[in-house]
Order: C-alpha cells, then sequence, then structure tokens
C-alpha cells in the first residue's frame, strides 16, 4: 500500500474565492474548479487541520451575548446604560462610563487635576479582578440583571455597596476573575466530513478542527500544534465535492462574528492505494 496525502489552504478572503460569506463572515464556501476527488478503491482515509490563523476580534459585550447592560445609581436615580457592542478592556469600558456620566453632568470639574468621577472601573492585574472605585457618597453600581455585564467585570450579579454608603471614598474589589476574553476557543466545521471531531465524549457533526486561542485582544491567534489528531473520514471515498462550505463555531458551537475579518488554515487529506 502507498500513502497519499494532499494539502490545502483555504481563507475566508473574497479576494482568494471565497464565496456566499454570511453577515457575520463566520461562514464561507470555496467553489473548486476541480473537484476535492478521493478514489473510490481509497483506504484509510483521514484528515486534519494542521494550522490555523484567526484574529482575536470577537465582541466580548454585545446584545448577542445578553451581557451589555450597566446600571449606576447616584443620589437615588438609577441611570440606565446600553453598551454598545464591541471589544472592551477595563480602560475602553471605563472610558463608555466615563462619558456616561459627563453627559449626565455627574463630573465635578471635569477635565482638570480635581475632577471626581462617582464611578470608575480599573484593572487589579496582580488578581486579574476589577476595581469599582466610588469617589461620591450616595453612589452604588446595579449589575443584578441577568444581561449585565457583571460576569465579564467579575462581580457577582448585584448591586454595590448593597446599601447607599455615605461614604466618599469605597474601593470594591470584584468577587470573580474578570472575563473579558469571551471566547476560549472555536470550532471550524465543514460539510467535508459527516462526523469530525470527538469533544467532551461526542463526536461533533462535521467539526474538523479546534482552534486554541494563542493572542491577547485585537491580536491574530495562530494555532499550529506538534500533534495534530487524525480524523477518520472512510465515507469520502468515491466522492466528488465541487462546493466546500467552511464555518467558525465559538466554545459552545455556536456561530462567531469575525468583525469584518479573515480567517485561514491549512487542511492535510491522506489515504492509501494498493501499489
Amino acid at each position: 500500500m502507498k500513502t497519499v496525502s494532499q494539502v490545502f489552504y483555504f481563507d475566508s478572503n473574497p479576494a482568494n474565492g471565497a464565496t456566499n460569506l454570511n453577515s457575520t463572515l463566520n461562514r464561507f464556501s470555496i467553489n473548486r474548479d476541480t473537484p476535492l476527488k478521493i478514489p473510490s478503491e481509497a483506504k484509510n482515509i483521514e484528515a486534519r487541520v494542521i494550522n490555523s490563523s484567526i484574529w482575536n476580534t470577537f465582541y466580548n459585550i454585545s446584545a448577542q451575548l445578553s451581557n451589555n447592560k450597566f446600571s449606576y445609581i447616584k443620589d437615588g436615580v438609577t441611570y440606565d446604560l446600553v453598551i454598545p457592542d464591541g471589544l472592551y478592556e477595563t480602560s475602553t469600558l471605563n472610558q463608555y462610563l466615563y462619558e456616561h456620566q459627563l453627559l449626565e453632568g455627574l463630573v465635578v470639574d471635569p477635565g482638570t487635576e480635581s475632577q471626581i468621577v462617582p464611578i470608575t472601573l480599573t484593572p487589579n492585574f496582580a488578581t486579574q479582578k476589577v476595581n469599582l472605585i466610588i469617589n461620591t457618597a450616595q453612589t452604588q453600581m446595579d449589575v443584578s440583571a441577568t444581561d449585565s455585564i457583571s460576569e465579564v467585570i467579575g462581580f457577582t450579579p448585584g448591586v454595590y455597596p448593597a446599601t447607599p454608603s455615605v461614604e466618599t471614598l469605597l474601593i470594591i474589589v470584584g468577587d470573580l476573575v474578570a472575563n473579558f476574553s469571551q471566547v476560549e476557543f472555536l470550532f471550524l466545521q465543514s460539510n467535508i466530513l459527516d462526523v469530525g471531531i470527538n469533544y467532551n465524549g461526542i463526536e461533533s457533526n462535521g467539526v474538523i478542527h479546534k482552534h486554541i486561542i494563542s493572542a491577547g485582544i485585537g491580536s491574530k491567534s495562530t494555532y499550529q500544534p506538534s500533534l495534530v489528531p487524525w480524523i477518520s473520514c472512510n465515507e469520502l471515498a468515491g466522492k466528488a465535492l465541487q462546493i466546500l462550505t467552511f464555518t467558525l463555531l465559538d466554545q459552545e458551537l455556536k456561530p462567531i462574528d469575525m468583525v469584518s475579518e479573515i480567517y485561514e488554515f491549512t487542511l492535510q487529506i491522506k489515504y492509501q492505494l494498493a501499489e
């Protein structure tokens, strides 16, 4: 028996032939000039994705994620915010909160060294948590809603402090590690395979690859493990695939919004033929 190995590079860039992209750009198709065909007499057919590159620009706060609400209370008045869909860190989230308080006229002496902002969020790098800093009396943060940002900033749903305080400086550290990286890994699904990889004891329908996020927010994640398991796909024998479709999913096998970025990967297929 001789082993035949074929390697294919794919990406979601329309300039390179990707078609049928959906609105979130996580799904695309390739209409091959010549079908991907495995001989009907082929044995021990296997496939794997040997590397992949994906931009880590996925929204971590959005209406789709149901985590975009934030409220604060000042002198008995509740201010409700709907945070725009986006990719946030503590600093950018705090900037949005600051601008809201500024527009509401709640910032004292804005733009000066002595300015007082009722509520500020800062990173606690040592603990990977978020500090809630309250600089005025009768001020509270309310993240009790089920669709609040509580998980992102690492606070158990609730009101902080639980009752209004006369103190003009309170620092409350989140009781949980902040979770600004909502996506830990990704799955690549394709019509090439009927079954796919085994994940947590379940053979996922058509999933051909698991990409571990290896880059920080806003950076390109390139994943190329030294050992990539093969996926048995003897069902490909004799098939001719003209149109190949690929879909990127999050760790819960839900569609992911690529935020206008392309992704790329290399697929390898091998099989054996009688000599």
